[in-house]
């Protein structure tokens, strides 16, 4: 029997002894003894709930309960069910002479009294655990038959009981662990193939994957991983594994998803999935020329989720999620924040809306796996956490596909490289004719690039254009250009 259910073994052992503390108090008529009431014992009831392991959690301030070091969420619901099996556990009759069913009568009654939080309960004590936690050079992932232990060179499992601290119930993977060889599964052929069959872009992925799993953050190396697409035209992406991939993300981290084709920064609740056990957070589908300037914060200092009818909560960058996004589009990874922040990770075409992975395969990925994919799955991404923590997450070249394609997507990029396509000039001209030349050009069908940034635009045609050059020369203030 695997730990962590010899732990559930013996808190149900514990439960059939019924309450430890006695919560209910016998008042009985002075002149006619076998009169009596069986009234509730705040003190005793909040005693009792104290032995449960019912308190409040010092970060969350949300009502939890600990059992052997695994810390639940409970809501009223669950706690008046706890309350209502332990008084079943009592003897028909005590030593009082009162019956289970009155105890549990009273308790009914006063139901208003004893589980109002805003109320009795306040009474709890406010509990600050102490999490077990990655480092910087090991990795802890919550199984069934115990904790793995990644570290750079070896996985291993130990017992829950040789590692001091708390866990949240939501952090226990509900399956054994077993390591074994990946390749060949499913799973590793589907990354592979998602990667173009090359080695250099599955190295890539794994080192993404061991990174966003690897729950520890280090200021200097916080990243926002950003799954694109290796196709020329935007228009043609999607479907090339990239939604799946982040599920299967989500089989070992507690993951938060929000869908950024809804987004809006003027919306106070954006992040309100985020919560105090999330590990990852998905950002899926970043829209066309989405500002990812704006998630830095989220990256390098925490963050400050606001739910609707709740205190706002701060978690801060050590306790706050990782944050993984994805786009059919081409953002901006090479200059400025972009260079130290994003770590682009591009997948082919070889998926698309006609070659899927369920058909391919012949079967669903994750419902229609059998114990032994699983256990090559969870290999395979512990794996990655152990490469990643020995070789990092170094940064990728940007692929000629993904640089055009986020060339192109700049306002005005396809005219001007028409333009420059069909322009030579063997001498220098100076900027406002050569501009002029641009601007009155038959290829410019739509709007004409500002002069403001049109240097810039002109810089980014010529970078994708393989046959041609220009050069600048300066007079002063005064620009001079030449194109060939």
């Amino acid at each position: 029997m695997s730990e962590l259910l010899k732990i559930v073994e013996d808190i149900e052992n514990e439960f059939n002894l019924g309450p430890k503390v006695q919560f209910w108090r016998v008042k009985r008529n002075s002149k006619k003894p076998s009169l009596y009431v069986v009234l509730p014992d705040t003190l005793g009831f909040t005693a009792y709930l104290e032995s449960l392991g019912i308190c409040f959690e010092s970060t969350s301030n949300e009502l939890v309960r600990q059992q052997n070091g695994i810390v639940s969420k409970i809501e009223i619901s669950d706690l008046k069910r706890i309350v209502q099996k332990d008084i079943q556990n009592l003897p028909d009759v005590n030593e009082e002479g009162i019956t289970k069913n009155e105890i549990l009568s009273m308790v009914m009654t006063n139901e208003a009294r004893l589980f109002k939080v805003k109320g009795l309960l306040e009474f709890l004590p406010l509990r600050k655990f102490e999490w077990i936690k990655s480092n910087e050079s090991t990795g802890y992932f919550f199984y069934l038959n115990g904790v793995v232990r990644v570290e750079a060179s070896k996985i291993e499992i130990v017992p829950y009981n040789t590692i001091e601290g708390h866990i949240w119930e939501s952090q226990i993977i509900n399956r054994n662990f077993e390591l074994i060889e990946p390749k060949g599964s499913d799973w590793a052929d589907f990354l592979f193939k998602a990667s173009g069959e090359t080695n250099e872009l599955i190295a890539n992925l794994n080192a993404s994957l061991g990174y966003i799993l690897h729950s520890f953050k280090d200021s200097a190396n916080a990243y926002l991983v950003l799954f694109g697409e290796a196709v020329a035209d935007s228009n043609l992406g999607g479907g090339a594994g990239k939604g799946l991939t982040g599920a299967g993300i989500s089989k070992i981290a507690n993951t938060a998803f929000k869908d950024m084709r809804q987004y809006s920064s003027s919306d106070a609740f954006k992040w309100s999935m985020v919560n105090q056990e999330t590990a990852v957070f998905i950002l899926s589908d970043l829209k066309q020329n989405f500002d990812h300037q704006i998630l830095y914060n989220l990256i390098t200092e925490g963050f400050e989720v606001n739910k609707k009818n709740e205190p706002v909560a701060i978690y801060p960058f050590a306790d706050s999620p990782k944050l993984l996004a994805s786009t059919n589009y081409s953002l901006d990874s090479d200059s400025g924040h972009g260079g130290r922040r994003v770590r682009l990770v591009e997948f082919s075409q070889h998926w698309n809306q006609n070659n899927t992975p369920d058909k391919y395969y012949g079967k669903l990925f994750f419902d229609q796996w059998d114990e032994i994919e699983w256990k090559q799955f969870d290999s395979y991404m512990l794996l990655c956490v152990a490469q990643y923590l020995k070789n990092g997450f170094p940064k990728i070249k940007e692929s000629s596909t993904s640089k055009r394609k986020r060339i192109m997507n700049k306002p005005g990029m396809y005219d001007l490289v028409e333009w420059v396509n069909n322009y030579n000039s063997s001498e220098f001209k100076s900027f406002a004719n050569i501009y002029l030349d641009y601007s009155t050009s038959k290829h410019v069908t739509g709007k004409p690039i500002g002069k403001n940034v049109w240097l810039a635009r002109l810089e980014d045609a010529i970078s994708i254009l393989k046959d041609k050059q220009y050069e600048v020369a300066e007079n002063g203030s005064v620009k001079s250009i030449k194109i060939w």
